[in-house]
């Protein structure tokens, strides 16, 4: 299996920040499979974490067209703040509620 990102490469590096999340742009500067399968630690200029196939991790996600202009528009280290609907619609989901036959989905 091909590893998720090459040296050089840009990604998006997630940090926590108490109102939110934070977004910069990091490169990667190395690339190791990891002991578990699947998954691959990556170091960046900003730090190390493990990802997946995909390249997604708890630090680090590819640096789709999206991100990459936010990053343009709003500046390295842009704030993402939740928003209540959205977090009411992660507990809707998260539930198990099925409303499929009350919906005429069925």
């Amino acid at each position: 299996m091909p590893a998720p990102y090459e040296q050089g490469q840009p990604v998006a590096w997630i940090e926590i920040d108490t109102e939110g999340l934070r977004v910069h742009r990091a490169t990667v500067d190395t690339v190791e499979p990891s002991p578990t399968a699947d998954r691959w630690t990556i170091t960046t200029d900003r730090g190390t974490t493990t990802v997946d196939a995909t390249g997604i991790g708890p630090d680090a996600v590819p640096l789709e067209p999206d991100i990459a202009e936010d990053l343009y528009v709003f500046g390295d280290g842009y704030l993402v703040t939740s928003t209540l609907i959205g977090m009411e619609l992660a507990a809707y989901i998260d539930s198990g509620v099925d409303e499929g036959d009350d919906l005429g989905l069925r």
